[in-house]
Formats: structure tokens, sequence, C-alpha cells
């Protein structure tokens, strides 16, 4: 019943380990979980450059410089870097499938408006980034500061950094669960 017990907590520890009558293993673990924040990622993501387009550049101009820089999203900013929108490589995707691309069509008629973008701000935390981003299905992100893009996450990022904090919570756990019945012997 003991072993049933750990590991119905060590699956739900952060939710659930005080309903479940662990509280000394919930308490414990939490000095193990690193709480990680958006602007300390993008820090650790080493993003340097935003690569940003204009909304009167060419759809192709947007493939191209989405492939000079091996990404998949350009922010659409004015000529002030004010945002006005996210273009990503399925939505030239889509226009193209359509077949009917022309080479002066533009990036904002593709683009998703600044209206319908989801953002995040630096100092929210990651793992509330990656719940908005798995909820609506968001693949790139904006991260914004006083009206200016800062930064873009991509779920890749975001889901690469969130399994890597479980994966370090879970193994906290299990030294914590080794200490324990070691000290029981």
């Amino acid at each position: 019943m003991l072993g049933r017990s750990i590991s119905v907590c060590l699956r739900s520890a952060s939710r659930h380990a005080i309903k479940f009558r662990c509280p000394v293993l919930f308490s414990q673990s939490q000095r193990f979980i690193r709480k990680v924040i958006v602007q300390d990622f993008l820090k650790e993501l080493n993003q340097v450059n935003l690569h940003s387009i204009l909304p009167t550049k060419t759809v192709k101009d947007a493939a191209v410089e989405m492939e000079k820089y091996k990404i998949g999203a350009l922010v659409v900013a004015d000529e002030e870097n004010k945002p006005r929108g996210i273009v990503t490589a399925r939505d030239i995707q889509k226009v193209v499938a359509r077949e009917d691309m022309k080479e002066t069509d533009l990036v904002e008629d593709i683009m998703t408006p600044q209206e319908l973008v989801r953002y995040v701000y630096p100092r929210d935390n990651l793992y509330d980034v990656a719940s908005l981003m798995v909820e609506h299905n968001i693949r790139h992100i904006l991260v914004v500061h006083n009206e200016q893009n800062v930064g873009i996450l991509s779920m890749k990022d975001v889901m690469r950094e969130v399994l890597e904090q479980q994966n370090e919570e879970a193994t906290a756990l299990r030294h914590i669960i080794e200490d324990s019945y070691s000290k029981q012997d």
C-alpha cells in the first residue's frame, strides 16, 4: 500500500500530493523544482536577433527569410517595430496548397493579425505558456514587453524545457524516496 501511495504522489506531486497524504514528499520536492520564467528561458535560448518582416513584403520574401535562418515563424512588425502580427510556415503552406499563390501576395494578406495573436510577457511562467500553447494549438507565441516584441517561443523549445524540468523533478523525487527508504532500514 505504501508503494502505491508513493507512486500516486510521484505521478501527481505538484498538484495532488497533499490530497494523497504526502505533504513531506511534496514540500521536500519543491526545493528542487526550478520555476522557469519566459525572460530567463529566452536568455537560455540565446535569442539575440528577433527576426521580423514588414507586412508589405511578399510571401516569398517571408519564406526565403525563414529558410535563411532555419525558423518557422516571423514577427510581422511595422517600421517602428510595433507588432502587427505573425506569419508562420504553416500560413505559407496554406497559401501554396491553395495553388493560387501569386508572386505579389503580401505577408499582411496571410499573417495572423495582432488582435488574434496570443502573446505572453517576460515574467510569465513557462509552464503556463506551455499550457496556453497546447490548449490553443499554437506552434509559435510572441513575447511582448511595453508593446515591443522581445522574443518568440516555439512549441518545440518550450516542450523541450518543460520535459527537462519534469525529468529533474522526477529525479529529485526519486532521491527523496530512496533517502527515506534508506533511513527506515
